[in-house]
């Protein structure tokens, strides 16, 4: 027996727009790679299927078909101008971002975890009565709730540190939605070619901040430097984009956007300081 699969060929228009060559073959070659994946993935259970049809074997064949032709469809959406591949990269940039916030969010956990058991060793046992707290008193006589723990320094700057991380996020998910909705703003490739680097090294910060993160936490001060900067060149180009190329509402809008996006980073920023 033979197994026929018919792959549609994604061949780019001579007419695609301004999409340039080396991005192009770029795209194409992940595509070819996640293909390559898929099928390796998939001749295994059909050869398995073709010996022994079983319900577990047939199972697998449908799931790993699935997967196939997944990614199949997917040549249909492969980007045809450069702003389609830069918003790709955009989201790929957000995705990122969120692994990074998850992992600032356990180390967050982690460190309240080992606050809490160092406050248990470092109680005293045994303690005479007369040396003992007296339990407070609530209103009506009866014990009042203990308070909670004091949030330590350490989990107070990863927690504002995350924050940051998230507004810098913010802004990266922005410029995918406004440039889906109004493409013409942000089509232009000098826009494209600057926006490029600092969004780039957004993302790889996400990783430098959580190993800046990890107690005593002495090289964090010189990682928000960066981080702000780094969100102060996105949130400038964005802005002088709208600017240059944006339509009367889009300005107002995004003026508006922008004040309140400052206004919570300065906040956040000074918080951080103040730890």
């Amino acid at each position: 027996q033979e197994i026929e699969v018919r792959l549609p060929l994604w061949v780019p228009a001579a007419s695609c727009g301004p999409l340039r060559a080396e991005t192009r073959l770029q795209f194409t070659r992940w595509y070819i790679l996640d293909l390559l994946e898929a099928l390796q993935q998939y001749l295994p259970y059909a050869a398995r299927a073709l010996d022994s049809v079983t319900p577990q074997s047939r199972n697998e064949l449908l799931r790993a078909a699935k997967t196939l032709w997944t990614v199949v469809d997917r040549s249909g959406n492969l980007p045809q101008t450069e702003l389609e591949a830069e918003r790709q990269s955009w989201r790929d940039a957000t995705s990122m971002l969120d692994d990074c916030l998850e992992e600032l969010k356990d180390l967050e956990e982690t460190v309240d975890a080992g606050s809490a058991a160092e406050g248990a060793d470092d109680a005293p046992t045994g303690a005479p009565a007369a040396d003992a707290v007296p339990e407070s008193k609530g209103d009506d006589g009866t014990a009042a709730s203990p308070a909670p723990p004091a949030m330590s320094k350490e989990r107070q700057r990863i927690s504002a540190t995350r924050h940051l991380l998230r507004l810098g996020r913010l802004l990266v998910h922005r410029l995918v939605t406004r440039s889906t909705s109004t493409s013409t703003t942000f089509e232009d490739p000098a826009f494209l070619d600057t926006i490029r680097q600092p969004i780039s090294r957004l993302t790889a910060l996400g990783d430098d901040i959580a190993l800046e993160l990890e107690p005593p936490q002495e090289g964090l001060s010189e990682i928000v430097e960066e981080l702000c900067r780094v969100e102060d060149s996105i949130a400038t180009e964005l802005e002088r984009a709208v600017e240059s190329r944006g339509t009367p509402e889009l300005k107002t809008s995004e003026s508006e956007w922008m004040k309140t996006w400052r206004k919570q980073r300065s906040g956040v920023r000074a918080k951080l300081d103040a730890i």
